[in-house]
């Protein structure tokens, strides 16, 4: 079922934000939630908040715009020391080369995946990082 939740107010007091991937309980009256209890976090990221995850894609695109690699290196360096498995899609390859921001960040040790959304397939290697 979904319920609209809220977080009940110990958890302001406690400085404690619920984020998405939480694994919650809630206390459900009249087909409104309260979220009770926050379980034990198996990982969490502060930019974007999220929880609970195994694994981080960051997509950004080589061109229209350009790429922000200290963005993209922010959010690489962050994973990797949650201990997350990080992979790179470069976007928009129809636009520009990816060959060499790939390069940089394979020889780096992240795994890189240069893709077009004009692309209508998914390719094998996007079904293989979320298989699962």
């Amino acid at each position: 079922k979904i319920y609209d939740c809220r977080a009940v107010g110990r958890f302001r007091k406690q400085i404690i934000l619920p984020m998405v991937g939480d694994r919650v309980d809630v206390l459900e009256e009249k087909g409104k939630g309260s979220v009770v209890n926050i379980h034990e976090r198996s990982s969490m990221l502060i930019r974007p908040p999220v929880a609970n995850i195994d694994q981080l894609v960051v997509v950004a695109s080589i061109a229209s715009p350009q790429p922000d690699y200290d963005l993209i290196d922010s959010f690489l360096i962050r994973a990797q020391a949650k201990g997350l498995s990080v992979v790179l899609c470069i976007n928009k390859t129809d636009l520009a080369d990816c060959e060499d921001a790939q390069k940089i960040y394979e020889n780096a040790g992240y795994r890189v995946i240069c893709e077009s959304a004009k692309n209508i397939r998914v390719s094998e290697e996007f079904r293989v990082i979320f298989k699962d």
